[in-house]
């Protein structure tokens, strides 16, 4: 018998003993199953490499010619495109405006003034006119007085009270809201191995390839800018200086006590003091000392022509792009 026909008739009862199951195994008549052998062409599993790193160049020439202090970014003025995962994501604010309304100007008395110190011109006249001057009676405070000399009073009389002198006010300029209007940009710092990649121009998408340096600058390096733009992670409001002083006060309740006697002792009555031409109370009595009185109205009132706001930015950058 040839091979072949040997090795034909050996298959056919081989397979006539057993079968394949869904899995592949062979199975037999009785129910045994047999592992079947392992694909000998299958291939061994193997796990593929994680693609390479974005960025894997150290820094170099395009680094190394940036002026010192300066670093490369990549920025959306309007905070719309993303940063890379691998690269350290900020917020910055820019074009600060506070609210012109913010601020304003706030005085407080510190000091009173003094309404019983100065020169008081007395007029007089026998009827309702007043139109002769009288005495002219010089208060140095709230003690008694001599009348300068000893006269009879006459039937009208008039006088104005002492204006207020010295006294002071403490200026303070006040902030209402600290409100500030603001546009906000994206900076996305690259780690070092991405640096030099993104200054020779790999820039991401929506981003623009820009340097940025500490605190305000006011030109940008070459190749860069033309114009600044200072950044900062927040703003506050800052207000201008105000000033006071202490016009709006008042004397009111101005009044001469009149007495006949060197002692203010003896009592002869009171006269207001209000600037109009009276019938004098006293009229025909002799004033030897009076006292005079007055009640203060202490009033700080702003000399400021207008406080005005301004924003300033927290931990100030400047960023310089490519055109």
């Amino acid at each position: 018998m040839r091979f072949g026909t040997l090795f034909a008739s050996c298959v056919a009862i081989a397979c006539a003993a057993c079968s394949l199951d869904e899995s592949g195994n062979l199975v037999s008549f009785d129910g045994a199953i047999e592992a079947s052998a392992p694909d000998a062409f299958a291939p061994d599993v193997v796990e593929e490499p994680g693609p390479p790193a974005p960025c894997s160049v150290a820094p170099g020439a395009c680094i190394g010619a940036l002026p010192t202090g300066w670093n490369v970014v990549a920025f959306d003025p309007n905070a719309e495109a993303a940063c890379p995962s691998n690269f350290i994501e900020a917020t910055e604010i820019y074009d600060a405006t506070p609210d012109p309304n913010d601020c304003s100007c706030s005085c407080n008395v510190t000091s009173d003034p003094i309404c019983n110190v100065g020169a008081m011109q007395r007029y007089v006249s026998s009827d309702a006119s007043c139109n002769m001057s009288g005495v002219i009676l010089t208060m140095t405070g709230s003690g008694c007085t001599s009348w300068p000399p000893s006269t009879s009073l006459d039937a009208y009389s008039k006088s104005s009270p002492l204006a207020p002198l010295g006294g002071s006010c403490a200026p303070s300029t006040i902030t209402s809201s600290n409100a500030v209007a603001s546009k906000v940009g994206r900076m996305c710092t690259p780690p070092s191995a991405c640096a030099e990649q993104l200054c020779e121009g790999s820039v991401p998408s929506g981003l623009s390839l820009c340097v940025v340096a500490d605190g305000v600058q006011n030109l940008c390096p070459g190749g860069f800018g033309p114009t600044p733009l200072v950044v900062g992670d927040s703003a506050t409001v800052s207000c201008s200086g105000c000033a006071c002083d202490m016009s709006a006060s008042t004397c009111t309740n101005a009044s001469l006590q009149i007495f006949g006697d060197l002692l203010c002792k003896t009592s002869l009555g009171t006269i207001t003091v209000d600037g109009n031409c009276d019938a004098d109370p006293l009229a025909g009595d002799t004033a030897v000392a009076f006292e005079y009185s007055a009640t203060v109205n202490a009033q700080c009132a702003s000399t400021s022509s207008g406080v005005t706001s301004s924003a300033s930015l927290q931990n100030p950058k400047t960023i310089c792009c490519k055109p």
